[in-house]
């Protein structure tokens, strides 16, 4: 019983959350010029969806060579890495609480011959976190090479804190938990922490998972470009949009982060001396991209694993 309220509880919460931050940011369009909006360079646009699509397929091909590493007497191919990477950001994009991380795990170990491997899949994603943290704290020197600001750097420890501290339990946890079911699924997870060796094939995983990352940031700068936005450092300052969202998405309180996402393009643009507005016009503009790069990969993803399911694949 106090399970089910709790349940609910964090339901309407979440639900309230979304309501406030969508109803900020109507009014907020309705306040303030979005001409730029209409304004937009459509074949920058399309250049920002292209690359975030590259960017989408580096990362896939990445998880594709940790999940080969991790199982490798499984086999895997290229194409359900893809669809299971795509149905995750889809899910990640449009539901609540970033379900689309255990949605790509689930894809991918339903196949596996022995389900209690999900462990050894959920290890990867961790693994990928890590790359993630660590293309973050690159792009957070290439945005702000003087340092950063004491609130920005406490978010971003807090951002980079949980998946350390979630690395370090399950290594140490693997060594000291008692023999059983528990200890079992540790070192499951831990074996999915282990992709880097040899060499050779962990500097591959991380040169595809940072170029993904490199993408994304030419995807933020393509978009400057489309609604003509004027700022002394553009590349740094797509870096440094990039981060910003990243890091208030750490703790996701709203379905894609709408209205938060926003706000944090706002605050970095200001900083750049463009004003609210055109903050707000381009802070909608990145994260409809992103919205609109996930469905159009995401859709056709998820009606081929359906499609799969079907025929007893």
């Amino acid at each position: 019983m106090a399970r089910t309220f709790t349940l609910t509880g964090r339901r309407v919460g979440y639900a309230l959350a979304t309501t406030a931050a969508l109803a900020a940011t109507v009014v907020a369009c309705r306040r303030l010029d979005l001409s730029a909006l209409a304004a937009a360079t459509p074949g920058w646009v399309l250049a920002a969806l292209a690359l975030n699509s590259a960017a989408m397929l580096m990362r896939a091909l990445a998880w594709t060579g940790m999940l080969h590493a991790a199982l490798p007497a499984e086999r895997i191919g290229a194409g359900r890495v893809v669809r299971a990477t795509m149905i995750g950001v889809l899910g990640s994009a449009v539901a609540p609480g970033r379900v689309g991380e255990p949605l790509r795990a689930w894809v991918i170990a339903r196949g596996l011959a022995r389900r209690e491997r999900l462990a050894t899949v959920v290890g990867t994603l961790v693994t990928q976190t890590i790359l993630n943290l660590v293309a973050l704290v690159m792009l957070a020197l290439v945005a702000l090479p003087g340092g950063f600001a004491i609130g920005g750097r406490t978010a971003t420890l807090l951002a980079v804190g949980w998946p350390a501290a979630a690395v370090v339990a399950v290594l140490a946890g693997a060594r000291l938990a008692p023999r059983g079911f528990v200890a079992r699924q540790l070192a499951s997870v831990r074996k999915g922490l282990s992709v880097f060796r040899p060499l050779r094939r962990g500097v591959a995983i991380t040169t595809l998972q940072l170029t993904a990352w490199g993408l994304q940031a030419l995807a933020a700068y393509a978009l400057l470009r489309a609604l003509d936005v004027h700022v002394p450092a553009p590349l740094a300052t797509a870096a440094a949009i990039l981060v910003a969202v990243n890091v208030t998405a750490a703790v996701p309180l709203t379905p894609s982060n709408i209205g938060i996402f926003q706000a944090a393009c706002i605050g970095v643009l200001a900083v750049a001396g463009v004003g609210s507005g055109l903050g707000l016009s381009y802070g909608l503009l990145l994260q409809a991209a992103e919205l609109a790069t996930a469905i159009v990969l995401g859709l056709p993803a998820v009606a081929a694993e359906l499609g799969l399911r079907r025929a007893g694949c």
